[in-house]
């Protein structure tokens, strides 16, 4: 009869180094995490974050980097770039324009205005211009 058992590698000290080599380093991988998984629909505490991305599949833990990491890099770019403070200016910017514009407004309300009472006001001076230049004799009629 042939013995199908896989051939032993290295002394039995070897694999009890190995074994307790491997124990450390599942207890550091393992380091801080909580004993349970955090409630559903409840913000996950930084251990229950690592016990989830413990239990997750390689593939669940690569996606979830890339969509970290994809975010990190817009929300960086946007810190570096100052679009908040160039909004903040921007908006301020707008107020300012829309101020401006609601002056202007006004301004041009008052020259219409100013216009319409100078249009009257030629009107008449034109009326009484043109009754003193009639001539004498019929004023006196």
């Amino acid at each position: 009869m042939t013995d199908t058992r896989p051939a032993e590698t290295g002394t039995p000290d070897l694999r009890d180094t190995e074994i307790e080599r491997l124990r450390a380093e599942i207890a550091w991988l393992r380091a801080g995490e909580s004993e349970k998984p955090a409630a559903l629909g409840v913000e996950m505490t930084p251990a229950e974050f690592v016990h989830k991305w413990n239990a997750a599949t390689v593939e669940r833990r690569l996606g979830f980097a890339a969509t970290v990491l994809e975010k990190v890099y817009a929300d960086s770019n946007c810190f570096v770039m100052g679009h908040e403070a160039r909004i903040e200016e921007d908006a301020h910017r707008i107020e300012q324009l829309a101020k401006r514009a609601e002056e202007a407004e006004a301004e041009i309300e008052r020259l219409r205005k100013v216009n319409q009472d100078g249009g009257r006001l030629i009107t008449r001076l034109k009326r009484e211009a043109a009754a003193t230049d009639q001539p004498a004799d019929s004023k006196e009629t």
